[in-house]
């Protein structure tokens, strides 16, 4: 388990699609922050699928509740701007 600091970007922001669980804010900026390529975000936690081989997966217990304002926030189309959080993040073991 490790904490990473997860930057949600004007960009992010811009780029993200509401109420689609790959292309939200939150899921981009986790991806950039753990170097992925998928991250899917529901309103309270995330998971990482390593396509690559050797590609590891990664998931959390709960998003801060900073981040699930954001993501409801963000799907009901109100406006919101760039943020940073601390997330704990696990490596999922299959």
């Amino acid at each position: 388990m490790f904490d990473v600091t997860v930057h949600v970007t004007e960009n992010d922001i811009l780029s993200g699609w509401k109420s689609v669980c790959e292309r939200c804010p939150v899921a981009l900026a986790i991806a950039r922050a753990l170097d992925v390529d998928y991250v899917s975000v529901g309103c309270s936690s995330f998971i990482s699928h390593g396509h690559k081989q050797g590609e590891k997966t990664y998931r959390n217990e709960y998003f801060p509740m900073v981040v699930i304002d954001f993501i409801m926030s963000f799907d009901k189309g109100e406006a919101v701007s760039p943020f940073s959080f601390i997330l704990t993040v696990k490596e999922q073991n299959d």
